[in-house]
């Protein structure tokens, strides 16, 4: 099976260039995560519990954004660099960045294994390549002469790897699944860099997930909650706070061949960022950051003698939510 799927949030690779003026803090490890998991780019029905097999998708992301958010969701037009430097003042900010990920699934589903109550063991691996171009104007808020800055990035990002997951299917009516994913540093990191390809740290994900199915399976509602912990980042003394996300969402077929698909989303910063290097703690981009999402989807499926070919767009809103209280 071949999946090509859109996806429209915003993904922000080179966000050391915003202010190319102030070099320290190029020296400094970014206060901006969003975590790993990202709601809205798997199609619903993805972690439903599949027959015995090997199943290829390449998920093709891409997206595009025009303004400077900050972790509690609120835009960002002016910086106030006197926090990184105090002979600074603020700058008012204009860019433009689009950004382009692949992702390949390679899967593998077992038989049903009778010793875990007819369980379908499930691993996969999931190599990533991103790229992303930037122009980025910085004006002094006292009018003097501003800077502007352009470029990009490309290369492998990093890996997501399941080596523990256990489907189970009760009469075509309930799915329950359960995922453990680690995601690993494989793309290029240096703190401060601005052509960073990858985080700089590993990732744990849980994941417990529920299926019903009506009319023959026509109808499926699914919750898919995740909860992700973090390692330090390389080469710092920062811990980026573990996140929980809750998933939900219907899919219909109104066809063999038609799909629409409404998913709804929560991601919540559950604990705060650690480490002697957290620099921002106190300052504005402190706090526990969230965001909601609401994606809604049309699939298209094309079914061959051993494959299944399916095109599904997939447009998201709303991806920034409102700052968390006292955030």
């Amino acid at each position: 099976m071949i999946r090509f799927a859109t996806w429209a949030p915003v993904i922000a690779l080179s966000t050391a260039a915003f202010v190319p003026i102030a070099r320290a803090q190029l020296t400094r490890p970014s206060s901006l995560h969003v975590g790993f998991y990202q709601p809205g780019v798997a199609n619903l029905r993805d972690y439903a519990t599949a027959p015995a097999g090997f199943y290829i998708i390449d998920y093709n992301i891409w997206t595009k954004s025009d303004g400077y958010y900050d972790r509690n969701g609120d835009r960002v037009d002016e910086v106030d660099l006197s926090q990184i430097d105090p002979s600074l003042g603020s700058v008012n900010l204009d860019l433009d960045e689009k950004a382009y990920v692949n992702a390949l699934v390679i899967a593998w589903v077992s038989r049903r294994l009778e010793p875990f109550g007819d369980a379908r063991y499930v691993a996969a691996l999931v190599p990533t390549f991103v790229s992303a171009n930037y122009r980025v104007s910085v004006y002094p808020a006292d009018g003097t002469n501003g800077a502007r800055a352009e470029g990009g990035a490309g290369g492998f990002g990093d890996m997501a790897f399941i080596p523990l997951g256990l489907a189970w299917s009760f009469d075509q009516k309930f799915d329950l699944s359960f995922f453990y994913t680690v995601y690993a540093p494989t793309g290029r990191y240096e703190t401060g860099a601005d052509d960073n390809t990858g985080v700089g740290y590993w990732g744990h994900q849980f994941q417990v997930l529920f299926y019903v199915y009506f009319l023959d399976q026509a109808t499926a509602l699914a919750v898919i909650p995740a909860f992700e912990v973090n390692n330090r980042i390389s080469g710092t003394n920062v811990r980026p706070g573990s996140r929980f996300t809750l998933e939900y969402g219907i899919s219909q077929y109104f066809t063999e061949w038609l799909e629409l698909i409404i998913v709804n989303a929560h991601s919540l910063q559950v604990e705060d960022d650690k480490g002697s290097d957290v620099w921002w703690r106190g300052t504005r981009l402190d706090g526990k950051d969230r965001k909601n999402t609401v994606v809604v989807g049309v699939g298209a499926w094309q079914r061959f003698v051993n494959n299944t070919f399916s095109l599904t767009l997939t447009f998201v809103t709303g991806l920034l939510g409102d700052p968390a209280p006292g955030g």
